[in-house]
């Protein structure tokens, strides 16, 4: 199991760019966030707590 967890943490911070990327500072201060982030919030247990 160790032996696999760098790479489950690349491809954490892989995905993590990949929003962080795609989002300016002027679009997080007037909340016009792109398409592609805001539809990550419509996963239906995005806002699940795990």
């Amino acid at each position: 199991m160790a032996a696999h967890l760098p790479d489950l943490w690349v491809a954490v911070r892989s995905s993590l760019r990949q929003v962080l990327d795609e989002v300016s500072v002027q679009q997080l201060l007037t909340g016009s966030l792109p398409a592609k982030v805001r539809r990550l919030n419509d996963v239906e247990d995005a806002w699940l707590p795990r």
